[in-house]
């Protein structure tokens, strides 16, 4: 998408200045976030998601499997040169790239990342190392400074232990 709109010396390209701009429009729309938030709100509803490499779907028969360059001749319009199948560019990779996904969970060709563990140590003595005490929830009423009205609101604030400190 953030290819160069330079063009060849033949045939020059126009608005390279343009392009310039959606470049750095595209490139600080944060592709990985949205991978990121899809794959959380697809967990959260129960939902799976597959990542697909959608290399050649756009030019791949999605009936008859035929894939050559010329069977996408237009942006919009996909026509298969083997069996004559016409049908919206789009629409066809997307029934590709399905099909794709459904092979690959069919196969077991799925890869899973494993869940990357955290936890957090405190350097005691030299070579030991003990885990850290988490904050506690403690739940504390805020006033809002209010002084007819008696709502109050409740919040959950993060404490951290207090330590007394021995008198010397």
């Amino acid at each position: 998408m953030v290819r160069s709109a330079k063009g060849t010396l033949d045939a020059p390209g126009k608005k390279v200045k343009q392009k310039s701009g959606l470049n750095k429009s595209i490139l600080n729309s944060a592709w990985g976030r949205v991978d990121e938030f899809l794959a959380y709100k697809a967990l959260r509803a129960g939902k799976l998601t597959i990542k697909v490499p959608p290399h050649f779907t756009s030019q791949q028969c999605s009936v008859c499997g035929f894939t050559h360059k010329d069977n996408r001749l237009k942006q919009s319009v996909f026509i298969c040169q083997q069996c004559g199948f016409t049908e919206n560019a789009d629409f066809n990779a997307a029934i590709n790239i399905a099909a794709k996904g459904i092979d690959m969970i069919l196969s077991g060709d799925r890869k899973t990342k494993p869940k990357k563990g955290c936890s957090i140590t405190k350097k005691v003595g030299v070579g030991y190392s003990k885990p850290v005490e988490t904050p506690k929830l403690v739940e504390t009423i805020v006033s809002r400074g209010r002084v007819k009205n008696t709502n109050t609101h409740r919040s959950v604030k993060r404490e951290t232990p207090t330590k007394t400190l021995p008198n010397v």
